[in-house]
């Protein structure tokens, strides 16, 4: 069902999973809070979470998101985060 290959070793170790994924979110938090402050930080994580989600939910059934493309957006982020600032 899932186009991208890590869906089914995530659903079978579905505990460890959401551990991961809470300490990684839990990570993130402290790293944008450190970055802009408490009260910024933690309004932009927020805000960058609400929207990487709602893109996923829009792509995720049009089959859009593929390897080629997630990399293509991670080196582009990249790129943009090292020249622009």
């Amino acid at each position: 069902m899932g186009n991208l290959g890590f869906e089914q070793p995530i659903g079978a170790h579905r505990k460890a999973s959401k551990y991961v994924g809470l300490a990684l979110m839990i990570f993130s938090l402290g790293l944008s809070c450190f970055y802009w402050g408490i009260g910024s930080g933690t309004f932009t994580f927020f805000i960058i979470l609400m929207t990487v989600a709602s893109l996923v939910i829009l792509l995720a059934p049009l089959r859009l998101l593929n390897y080629r493309l997630l990399g293509i957006l991670f080196l582009c982020s990249i790129l943009f985060e090292t020249l622009l600032f």
